[in-house]
């Protein structure tokens, strides 16, 4: 009785495991303001914890404790503690533990042991053959489904473009990640399994057209997210197979025709017609592979200049994990926005630099051991195993594995598909155990009476139901983020205030403290009455000195609540001294970031300061000289200080930026007019 419920719990543990594995790529909540990674993170934390629960019911009941030891068990060891004191001396205790929240890359201490955890799960649940099997089914069936989806987006059939145009480039291939970089990562992983299968694995054609087809709109999805690290990586990873592979593949006719077919019609994608104007092809993506000095290219080098110097000064320990978006300011050239386009870097765009930057040359030290041990360790029980079949799929989930680590050389890890590269180090040390070459069983005793387990299974099931309610508190506060915008758009304050009060009660990190402050701001601001307006400026000021209370090293929060007293000074003109005050906050944090300094110019403009309001005026335009408005601004402080000639060039400059830029063209008329 007691082995086949035991057998029932395991059965479970695995199927819950196979539903995670399928769920986890396209899970995404258009009615929640992050579609998709905030949904992916609630999946992995939930699925984690039931699965755990479960494994711990098995536990209390069975009177044992089984836990396989594995090659991995010091580095990871060596690697969590790393993490942990990165944690603990991290510049920013909350953001290092549960990750950054500003970009949705939650990539703190509790994600990273929630992948250890994952890897662990794998290695002690896969057991069986048929376990492998269906899990690879699963792993491919949900990139097929990602896949399609990819490719209808290229040719305009997406039901939830309009709520994604607002955040995402919908000329390139986003599907279910929200950013065509995720989801090229994600395909890079995944696409060598269904090679590796098609190469080395004997079929027929119920078998072999399948996976042909499988491949083949893998690849087209990730040429249509333009994502060149990404391509790199699936590049890696089918040289990966090809080196193993090489004398199947070319003693097979077929395997040859099927790869032509795969690639062409990968290819001929690209010349069938899409809705949108797109500046990529892949000439041009490829091409641009060699540009470091303009776009992508130049914001890369400059980023990984700066981590460089991150390293410098914090050698050992690093700031913390995923606090890269909070030390960054302090190191961001003048240069920066020239190039990037972009006001934020929140991550090093290179994994094993980001790791050393927030965790530390310790932290580095333990990452690469992890990856160095797994590699060697899966080469050999690739090169041991005698099993064709498992010998495939070890193949598959090196070059999956390789191809990832290539990709995030260029990119960065997400909750959306990191957790499949701990699962593919786990799969392949379970396959070794299976074939007798790895892994030591401890066993424990624990003895307890009937009311003991029952006492110790209500422990665990209200314990994992009160985690389970707490890891869903960011996707319930994201959906009331996103009900307060729209009651906000449609004036329904009443409903708005309370979904924002929600959202930043649920969770009280400091971003969802600014867009209450916002909302209030904007309460203000329709408010016809004074009186009202005060009230509601009072609210503002007060919810933004929470948000820098939460965390003090967030510029944001600065800028955010200098612009409210900016706008406060319209009632009353002793709030310039307190926006002034809050900017030049905000600009020992980011000293290089021009829309400070353009702040800084409205406030001394209307404080009436105006030597000091040309100064950081001039600097905005220096720093980045693409923005119109900065321009008009000059050219208001140039023309209040009397330097005619002066305001006129910076109103042509403004109007030549843009045409249509607010204020530029009345004024330039005025000035020229005066002559």
């Amino acid at each position: 009785m007691q082995a086949e419920r035991n057998s029932s719990l395991d059965k479970v543990i695995y199927w819950a495991l196979w539903l995670f594995v399928f769920l986890l790529p396209p899970t995404q909540n258009p009615f929640g303001f992050d579609i998709c990674q905030i949904p992916k993170l609630t999946l992995l934390r939930i699925f984690t914890l039931i699965i755990l629960a479960i494994w711990l019911i098995r536990v209390v009941d069975e009177g044992q404790i089984t836990v396989s030891r594995t090659p991995l068990d010091v580095p990871i060891l060596f690697f969590l503690l790393a993490a942990l004191v990165a944690t603990l001396n991290s510049i920013h205790l909350p953001t290092a533990f549960f990750g950054e929240f500003y970009g949705a890359r939650h990539e703190g201490l509790l994600t990273v042991a929630n992948y250890v955890l994952l890897y662990y799960i794998v290695v002690n649940v896969v057991r069986e053959r048929k376990h492998f099997t269906y899990l690879v089914m699963g792993l491919m069936a949900s990139a097929l489904v990602v896949s399609i989806y990819g490719v209808c987006q290229r040719f305009g059939l997406d039901p939830w473009l309009a709520i994604y145009s607002r955040s995402a480039d919908v000329a390139r291939s986003f599907s279910t990640f929200g950013n065509a970089l995720f989801f090229g990562g994600y395909l890079a992983l995944v696409l060598p399994l269904p090679l590796v299968l098609l190469f080395r694995h004997k079929h027929t054609l119920s078998t072999f057209i399948p996976l042909s087809l499988l491949s083949g709109i893998v690849l087209a999805s990730l040429i249509f997210t333009y994502a060149r690290s990404a391509w790199l990586g699936a590049l890696g990873g089918i040289v990966l197979i090809a080196l193993f592979s090489y004398k199947r593949i070319f003693k097979n006719k077929v395997v040859i025709a099927a790869l032509l077919v795969i690639f062409l019609s990968s290819v001929l994608w690209l010349v069938l017609p899409s809705p949108y104007k797109s500046r990529y092809t892949v000439g041009g993506r490829v091409a641009s592979l060699a540009e470091v000095t303009e776009g992508s290219g130049a914001t890369r080098l400059q980023t990984w200049g700066m981590t460089l110097r991150m390293i410098r000064d914090r050698p050992i320990l690093g700031s913390g994990p995923d606090t890269y978006g909070l030390i960054s300011p302090w190191y961001r050239p003048a240069t920066w926005k020239i190039y990037s386009g972009g006001d934020f870097e929140n991550k090093a765009h290179n994994d094993f630099l980001q790791i050393a930057a927030t965790m530390g040359l310790l932290g580095l030290l333990g990452y690469l051991w992890v990856l160095a041990v797994f590699f060697w360790r899966g080469f050999s029980i690739f090169k041991g195993t005698r099993d064709p079949y498992h010998k495939t799929l070890i193949l598959g989930f090196l070059a999956g594995a390789f191809a990832y680590i290539i990709f995030l050389q260029f990119s960065f890890a997400e909750v959306s598909t990191t957790p499949f590269l701990w699962m593919f180090m786990g799969l392949i040390i379970a396959l070794g155990r299976h074939q007798g070459m790895g892994g030591v069983t401890l066993l424990r005793k624990v003895r307890l009476g009937e009311g003991g387990r029952y006492a110790v299974y209500a422990l665990v099931i209200s314990l994992t139901l009160f985690l389970v309610v707490k890891a869903m508190a960011p996707f319930y506060a994201d959906l009331h983020l996103r009900k307060g915008m729209e009651c906000t758009r449609a004036k329904d304050w009443r409903e708005a205030e309370r979904a924002f009060k929600k959202t930043a009660s649920l969770v009280g990190n400091e971003e969802y403290l600014m867009w209450l402050g916002d909302f209030y701001l904007r309460r203000a601001e329709w408010n016809p009455e004074r009186n009202g307006k005060l009230f509601y400026l009072t609210l503002s000021t007060e919810t933004f000195q929470r948000a820098k209370a939460v965390n003090p090293l967030d510029e944001l929060a600065y800028i955010c609540l200098g612009e409210v007293y900016l706008y406060g000074a319209g009632l009353d003109e002793t709030y310039f001294d307190s926006a002034i005050g809050e900017f030049k906050e905000a600009l020992k944090i980011d000293p290089n970031y021009y829309r400070i300094h353009r702040l800084l110019g409205v406030a001394y403009l209307g404080h009436g300061d105006l030597a000091e309001a040309v100064e950081h005026l001039e600097v905005a335009v220096n720093l980045y000289p693409k923005a119109a408005y900065s321009y008009v601004l000059l050219g208001d402080a140039y023309r209040e200080s009397g330097l005619k000639d002066k305001a006129i060039k910076a109103y042509e400059k403004a109007l030549e930026l843009n045409p249509t830029a607010h204020g530029a063209r009345k004024a330039l008329e005025e000035l020229l007019n005066t002559e």
